[in-house]
């Protein structure tokens, strides 16, 4: 949610991110993240520990129609966050395929990027032996995938995306990725380990997540956020899958990658 008000140097907005609210002053200054946290600790009671850093509010926090507004001795800026239009259109979405899932293990398979938590803690946040997240298989960052049906042909107008950081341990994190549709698939591979192939795949989007450790339940990964502004591309036409497909891992995460969360929105 974002708010606008007249205050100290011109324009105030206020955004709200993962139960988190911020005073943000369009001025030359850098956004105060330190006077953000010391407002945010007087309102809900010091008492409380936020656990939220300083990267993960500013990743969290993709704004859109911003626009200067120069003046003599100052430059102001007015922006709205942006915000989902409609309901998750990919939440409980059968995963149809999946490259490979970390020790073969389903505890951490593709089901869980379309199961709707979006905090990690232990890797148990599904119940007793099932994660909340995805994670490929060790040491092998390019072209892991998870494909995603979403039953019906779709007109995806935004995607959200929320990064692993595989709970306490902080060692996975995709870094560069692109989106494939489609709307035809063919059943290939073996009798004991099937695939799925879009026949009519496209690129939709490609991207870069961020990198964020060590946000733990009940704090939410914050999405990174994806619209026409922002990459993606669908020429107006409808989609049924969807396939998240890996390039590469963040330095210093041995070349391990996964996902926590895909969301679409749009129309169907």
């Amino acid at each position: 949610m974002s708010s606008k008000s007249a205050g100290w140097f011109g324009a105030q907005s206020t955004i709200s991110t993962g139960g988190l609210t911020i005073a943000v002053l369009g001025h030359l200054r850098l956004f105060s993240y330190e006077n953000a946290v010391d407002q945010e600790r007087s309102r809900r009671g010091k008492n409380q520990t936020l656990k939220v850093r300083k990267e993960t509010l500013m990743k969290a926090a993709r704004w859109r129609d911003c626009v200067p507004i120069l003046a003599v001795t100052s430059v102001f800026i007015a922006c709205t966050q942006a915000e989902a239009q409609g309901p998750n259109l990919a939440l409980n979405k059968p995963v149809i395929d999946q490259s490979t899932q970390w020790n073969d293990s389903p505890q951490f398979g593709g089901q869980n990027v379309t199961d709707g938590n979006v905090c990690e803690i232990d890797q148990n946040e599904g119940g007793t032996g099932l994660s909340s997240y995805w994670l490929g298989s060790e040491q092998s960052q390019f072209g892991q995938y998870v494909t995603i049906d979403l039953q019906v042909p779709t007109l995806i107008t935004e995607i959200h995306l929320r990064n692993t950081h595989n709970a306490q341990f902080n060692d996975r994190a995709t870094q560069d990725f692109q989106i494939e549709a489609g709307n035809t698939t063919a059943v290939g591979g073996t009798l004991l380990k099937p695939t799925v192939t879009l026949t009519d795949a496209v690129v939709i989007l490609t991207g870069t997540l961020s990198n964020i450790d060590s946000i733990i339940c009940p704090d939410e990964i914050p999405p990174d956020i994806f619209d026409a502004s922002g990459g993606l591309m669908t020429g107006g036409q409808r989609f049924r899958y969807i396939r998240f497909v890996t390039v590469d891992a963040y330095g210093g995460k041995g070349k391990n990658i996964g996902l926590n969360e895909i969301e679409v929105y749009g129309s169907q």
